[in-house]
């Protein structure tokens, strides 16, 4: 390094040229990165997909991060961290590239004593050139180097515990009588040395030298000028970033291999367990380091260290072997850091306990029943993981601007449902529990978080950008959006009309009274429900009978096909209350006695025949909006169900049969036939089969029943004149009148209403004569006489009548 250049200056000199530098320094690492800027790509260390990208002020700091590695604050850390340098090292090369390719000139004082850095124009990308330099000295140190062992190895490998390998080397070790050492340019000596030759990709790509004395020891020298003592172990690459990746590799694997840092505790596991061993000589080294393809298994000797660098080194290259499908095991030395130590290995292992202790920590880790689960070690496999269980059973759903986390529920009755969560609650849902390992903390302690947090973190997590909406088709996603759809309750089994005719003769003799259009109507409009279910009928079915008549009969199996999505409304709340989820994705409500206690709810239930979208409003949450396909039956022995208008076409009526009421061997014998018989499959293929290609379901066959229920229905003026015309006359015991003064019409029309206590909003004589005038009832007078009423004969006003409602109405006279 130039005497003149310190920490800071070489660091004001690199602002703005980081990406060059790292082009020549760290070109494999960081080519990506550098083209994809500002994107997450895959770690230059351990691989992956996306969990590496520079600062944003990458040009001015250098600075980047790895979701698995860490944080990097400048350029320097990160070139540290890609070769495996120390921070001296990586000051020297970027020294030494500024040097050479920035022309820049010494900083000038400036007022408060600071220097001031001359702006220099960045280079252009520098293209990474093999240094001859490094090549040729590598080359002249492995021909000068012996490959049997001079006395100084044999005596280091003895003090090291391997006096057993003296004379079995692997051919990637050397030894050297006279290798210079060399600190800063300067030559301080030559002493014998172990060389090991550092291989990548089947190429040699550097050295790794061990210096000794000539007696074995470690070699010990002191830089007087930078005032500290010198490694005694160095290495080489063939050019800048060369060694990232590579390794001692005492011979090639097949399908299994073994790994790890020091070059004599690898020899002592090649030794111990007799299989393929690679020596990464550094933390760094061994986390980048790159294995062949083929591999079945590797296996991490990992050095015991107080600052958890050789566990955080191996758990960085597992998380990469991981990823390439590679099962990866741990091995960390069983014997304790002693108290004037930063660390134990497994060489000291096998001093201490012999080489059957590695052998048999090997075999155990092998053994099944020991097998630690992937989610234990590899954060991107717990994450993985976690998420793709999460997804399972939960669904992110974006709600009217605010986030919800929903799942399948089920209500007393096994009905499913959506359940919405707000997202605090469900982070801490006590179903999801376990922690999921995201990564390592400094002091290589496992770092954890809630499942649900993971989950919500994760891109790969389900989510309904949209919300959710209701469909009853056989898909989960309508665009963006949720299907609240679960399926139909039951699966079509193949019938007849035979095989289910004990149900049809129910719904033709009981429930349409014997009426075969009736019938034919009922059985359209049940098959429309499962042939065409996002079209809806616009009609409702209404059945008027007493109890034990067998209208629950007829719709049982009906809501077993429906299923999840058939309600049985008995409590008026849950149609016109506020809060209603419960409607939010029905096919079919079934509306009984009780349910007509409350006129409000029966109100919202007629708009519900034909209303094609629905308010849903769940409690605490925000209401949406979302079709409705639901179809309707009402059941009821009132006289008065249904508010039927005049022209009224939203109901079919049916006036259900009492011969079978209360005929006990009638319905013991139909109950235990129903019981027999998968009754609901085979009704629906029967529905699903039947022709219904002529059928309009807005073609309401005319009945008694809904005449009844629109003159039950029907406002004063109407039901004023049914009595009149059902009664024959308007004054008991008189005839029907040819002419009627308007004047005593009127009184009639009064009388009538106060005798049966209705209200009239509006002039009665007005009101009435609308309704007069429809019915052929002629209002004239001739001269200055008073208004009267021209009447047609009676037979004539009951035909007008009868028009009106669009019903047959049997008159008592």
């Amino acid at each position: 390094m130039s005497k003149f250049l310190e920490k800071d200056t070489i660091k004001n000199l690199a602002t703005g040229q980081w990406l060059s530098i790292f082009l020549q320094l760290a070109p494999t690492s960081f080519a990506e990165a550098i083209s994809k800027k500002n994107i997450h790509v895959a770690c230059p260390i351990h691989g992956g997909q996306d969990g590496f990208r520079f600062h944003d002020d990458v040009e001015t700091t250098g600075g980047g991060v790895c979701n698995t590695c860490g944080h990097f604050t400048d350029g320097f850390a990160l070139l540290s961290w890609a070769n495996g340098w120390s921070f001296r090292e990586s000051l020297i090369q970027v020294d030494n590239f500024l040097s050479q390719h920035t022309p820049y000139q010494l900083p000038k004082e400036r007022e408060g004593g600071k220097p001031s850095q001359v702006p220099a124009q960045a280079p252009e990308p520098i293209k990474v050139k093999v240094p001859k330099k490094n090549e040729q000295l590598i080359n002249r140190l492995l021909k000068e180097a012996k490959e049997d062992p001079n006395e100084a190895v044999k005596a280091y490998l003895t003090g090291r515990g391997l006096s057993e390998l003296v004379d079995k080397l692997p051919a990637c070790l050397k030894s050297h009588e006279k290798l210079g050492y060399y600190s800063n340019n300067k030559k301080l000596c030559e002493s014998p040395a172990l060389v090991g030759e550092v291989t990548k990709d089947g190429k040699r790509v550097g050295l790794q030298r061990h210096y000794l004395t000539s007696e074995g020891a470690k070699l010990e020298l002191y830089d007087e000028d930078e005032g500290k003592q010198l490694p005694s172990k160095s290495m080489i690459g063939s050019f800048k970033g060369a060694l990232s990746g590579g390794a001692v590799q005492f011979d090639q694997p097949v399908k299994v291999l073994h790994v790890g840092e020091g070059i004599e505790t690898m020899l002592a596991v090649w030794h111990s367990v007799g299989e393929p061993a690679w020596a990464c000589c550094t933390a760094p080294l061994l986390r980048a380091l790159d294995v062949p393809e083929g591999l079945e298994k590797v296996i991490i000797w990992v050095d015991k260290d107080y600052n958890k660098a050789g566990i955080k080194a191996a758990r960085v290259l597992g998380q990469k072997l991981h990823g390439r499908g590679i099962t990866t095991y741990y091995l960390e030395p069983n014997i304790e850091i002693p108290a004037n130590k930063d660390g134990v290995d497994w060489l000291d292992e096998y001093n201490q306990r012999g080489k059957s202790a590695l052998k048999n920590a090997y075999n155990e880790a092998l053994d099944p029943t020991n097998a630690i689960d992937e989610i234990d070690l590899y954060p991107d496999a717990a994450i993985k993981r976690a998420v793709a269980e999460i997804n399972k059973t939960f669904v992110h759903v974006v709600h009217e601007g605010k986030n919800y986390v929903v799942r399948e529920a089920s209500n007393a009755l096994g009905q499913k449902h959506f359940e919405m969560i707000k997202l605090q609650e469900f982070v801490n849902l006590p179903t999801l529990k376990k922690p999921v390992l995201v990564g390592w903390k400094t002091n290589g302690e496992p770092k954890y978080k809630k499942p649900g947090s993971v989950w919500l973190d994760s891109e790969d997590a389900i989510c309904a950008p949209e919300g959710m909406t209701f469909k009853p088709v056989a898909n989960k996603w309508i665009g963006p959006k949720l299907n609240m759809y679960f399926g139909l309750g039951v699966e079509p089994v193949k019938c007849t009309a035979k095989n289910i005719a004990p149900y049809l003769q129910h719904l033709r003799d009981n429930i349409c009274s014997g009426n075969n259009t009736h019938f034919n109507y009922l059985l359209d409009w049940m098959a429309h429900l499962v042939q065409q279910p996002e079209e809806k009928p616009g009609v409702a079915i209404v059945l008027q009978g007493g109890q034990g008549t067998g209208k629950g009969t007829m719709v049982k199996p009906v809501g077993e096909i429906i299923g999840h999505h058939f309600f049985y409304a008995h409590n008026p709340e849950t149609i016109s209350g506020r809060f209603n989820s419960a409607l939010e994705n029905k096919m079919m409500i079934f509306a009984d006695e009780a349910f007509f206690a409350s006129k409000k709810a029966t109100d919202t239930l007629k708009s519900m025949i034909t209303e094609p979208i629905q308010t849903i409003e769940r409690k605490g949450i925000d209401p949406i909006m979302t079709p409705s396909y639901c179809r309707i039956i009402m059941a009821s022995n009132h006289t008065n169900i249904v508010h039927a208008e005049e022209d009224e076409r939203r109901y079919f009526v049916l006036q259900v049969g009492e011969a079978r009421k209360g005929d006990h061997d009638y319905w013991t014998k139909y109950n235990r036939w129903e019981q027999s018989q998968p009754l609901a499959g085979m009704l629906l293929y029967y529905l699903k089969n039947r022709d219904i290609s002529q059928f309009n379901p807005r073609i309401v066959p005319a009945s008694d029943a809904l005449t009844e229920q629109k003159l039950h229905s029907a406002e004063p003026p109407m039901r004023f004149l049914f009595e009149a015309l059902n009664n024959a006359c308007f004054v008991l015991n008189e005839a029907w009148p040819v002419r009627l003064l308007a004047s005593e019409m009127t009184r009639h029309f009064k009388e009538y209403l106060e005798r049966e206590n209705l209200k009239l909003h509006g002039e009665p004589s007005r009101i009435l004569g609308k309704k007069l005038s429809k019915l052929g009832f002629n209002k004239t007078r001739s001269g200055g006489q008073p208004y009267y009423y021209e009447l047609p004969t009676l037979e004539k006003a009951r035909e007008a009548f009868e028009e009106v409602i669009k019903g047959e109405v049997d008159w008592d006279t």
